[in-house]
């Protein structure tokens, strides 16, 4: 069995910004769907995970943009695993409009953390069975540099709405909370994006962010007390 999944999608008024392009949310979003579907095909799934006392974690995502589609229209989403390393876990995603033109593509790296301890575990007995697909999206998905940001901070409290359901704020939720704080212009146009989540932001903890933006890319950090939370970056052109 080859280790690919695709799945249809009608994309929807809710997976639009106001200025009618795809949302960076309903990419992750339709990502985070079609992989939690492939896994529990693989019986790797929340439910199967749990049994052995284990949670599923994003580490770090990373979207490049590449087209558009309409509210209405039926695209594809497309996801596969790399071989594990380590303690990771990557998989791949593309997402196609009805014409097959791939208009998003991805990667998103994936840790295992024990239900009990919450703490990192190496998951031996965590094993894809089939067939890899060498494609790549990226040749590699490294982490974020270090960039110093001199503004001011800006407080999020993690609402219940945020929560998936490892009781902790959903990774797609973050890019919501961005676009509210850019409050982007008709003409900036968001290419790609990655974060890195390094430590859980759970119900009502108040997430401390900085933004700056130089030459075309948005780079943001956020504090959860004094842990540093989360790391991002959001490159944008302009029409």
């Amino acid at each position: 069995m080859k280790l690919e999944y695709e799945a249809n999608y009608r994309m929807r008024t809710n997976d639009f910004t106001c200025y009618d392009k795809l949302s960076p949310t309903s990419i992750l979003d339709t990502f985070q769907d079609v992989a939690g579907t492939h896994a529990a095909i693989l019986k790797m799934g929340f439910d199967d995970m749990l049994a052995k006392g284990y949670y599923w974690v994003v580490f770090r995502e990373k979207v490049t943009i590449l087209g558009n589609v309409k509210p209405g229209e039926t695209i594809k989403a497309i996801t596969w695993p790399e071989p594990k390393k380590g303690v990771s876990f990557i998989r791949n995603y593309k997402m196609l409009n009805e014409s097959n033109e791939v208009v998003a593509v991805g990667s998103s790296l994936w840790v295992v953390i024990s239900s009990v301890t919450r703490r990192l575990d190496r998951a031996r007995d965590v094993i894809y069975d089939g067939e890899y697909i060498e494609e790549k999206v990226y040749d590699s998905l490294d982490k974020l540099k270090e960039i110093e940001i001199n503004s001011d901070f800006i407080s999020h409290e993690v609402k219940f709405r945020d929560l998936d359901h490892n009781k902790h704020m959903n990774n797609s939720k973050y890019m919501d909370v961005f676009l509210d704080i850019l409050d982007l212009k008709p003409t900036e146009i968001i290419k790609s994006f990655q974060l890195d989540f390094l430590h859980e932001a759970k119900y009502k903890d108040v997430i401390k962010l900085k933004y700056q933006k130089i030459d075309n890319i948005y780079y943001f950090v956020g504090y959860i007390e004094d842990v540093l939370a989360i790391r991002a970056e959001i490159e944008v052109s302009n029409a």
